[in-house]
């Protein structure tokens, strides 16, 4: 199939029929996913389940640098949130460049950060904040958290941030 593309202000779009909608499931607010060997355009419909909600993803980077700053999140309670990230700065990276492509691990993750830091902005202690998150939104494949594990190497405020 070719398609011409058509100007839009400043911008180029490319207009998708109403038969070639039906077909991938393509609606007006339907997110898509672009990829690019440099010289082929592939695009996919994205399912919903794969998608962060768009105000926990734009606001994520200021969630990890409230805990960071404001509640005295180290490296020990980041591990408990974020067992697949090795230190917060690479979190912080991830966020910046790669959120967009996350897996299911990493969207649970982000989600665990804001549920933590709501738990302790309720005036929730670090241990309990942690698994209260960690209830919400599970690490995949992990048992669930045990509060006095949790609590063990995790106090916030006077662990090393990093």
């Amino acid at each position: 199939m070719q398609k011409k593309l058509t100007t839009v202000g400043n911008s180029l779009a490319l207009i998708f029929d109403k038969p070639l909608r039906r077909m991938l499931g393509l609606g007006p607010s339907r997110m898509v996913k672009l990829k690019t060997d440099g010289r082929r355009l592939v695009i996919e419909p994205v399912e919903e389940r794969d998608v962060l909600p768009y105000a926990i993803a734009l606001e994520a980077r200021s969630v990890l640098r409230r805990l960071m700053e404001v509640y005295g999140m180290g490296e020990n309670c980041f591990r408990a949130l974020a067992p697949e990230f090795k230190r917060t700065l690479a979190y912080d990276g991830w966020l910046e460049f790669q959120l967009e492509d996350a897996n299911a691990s990493q969207r649970a993750t982000v989600i665990r950060m804001h549920e933590c830091l709501a738990a302790l902005e309720r005036g929730a202690e670090w241990p309990d904040a942690i698994a209260e998150a960690l209830r919400q939104s599970p690490v995949p494949g992990a048992p669930p958290p045990r509060p006095t594990a949790v609590a063990e190497g995790c106090s916030g405020g006077g662990e090393q941030a990093g």
